[in-house]
């Protein structure tokens, strides 16, 4: 307006100063993922098909998760009807796997989901690139959790062919693999393996 109303005159730029520089989107400061948008996509439930990786993504965790009361519990039964537990180093490897598996995406979905509100507070320009930097070691773990998944497969067809457990003791660990093999299907649907990769 100073300017408008005396252009020979040089305008109080005082207020400039102020202001902090501008932050740009760059690589350097943001996890660039093509997934980003397709994970959006589907928060935001823009196409009710969208919404359907969402679902199997809670479903394969919740089934994933389920070992928390159930081991407990059938070692409690063990315990009762003074069975002994399947003490081969493989069963207790396989078991390790699937916890190891079910608490990485946990930990991962809960990570990510405070991390998409928070820059979404802060700038939700970012969310169609990726996300800021500082959030790279939580996305290590949905790489690890799909590296896990044929370790899981390898031990069911151990688990068949060896024995390992119950009948239902093998039962339950396939549909622990399925579970596993689901949150991780739909995690490389949205591409968010390769993020520290930029891919």
């Amino acid at each position: 307006r100073a300017f408008l109303a005396d252009p020979q005159r040089a305008p109080d730029a005082s207020c400039v100063a102020q202001l902090s520089a501008p932050t740009f989107i760059a690589p350097a400061n943001t996890l660039m993922s093509p997934g980003m948008q397709r994970l959006l996509a589907t928060l935001n439930g823009n196409n009710p098909m969208l919404l359907l990786p969402l679902f199997v993504l809670l479903l394969g965790l919740l089934v994933l998760l389920s070992f928390i009361l159930i081991w407990p519990l059938g070692w409690l039964i063990r315990l009762l009807r003074r069975e002994p537990a399947d003490r081969r180093p493989a069963a207790w490897i396989a078991r390790i796997v699937a916890a190891l598996a079910g608490l990485l995406s946990i930990i991962f979905v809960i990570g990510a989901t405070v991390a998409l509100f928070r820059t979404e507070s802060d700038n939700n320009i970012v969310l169609f690139f990726g996300l800021p930097h500082e959030y790279a070691p939580l996305f290590a773990l949905p790489l690890v959790v799909v590296l896990l998944v044929p370790a899981m497969i390898v031990f069911v067809v151990l688990a068949w062919r060896r024995a390992f457990w119950s009948i239902w003791g093998r039962i339950y660990y396939t549909l622990l693999t399925l579970g596993a093999l689901s949150v991780a299907g739909v995690l490389v649907w949205w591409q968010l393996p390769g993020v520290l990769f930029g891919m």
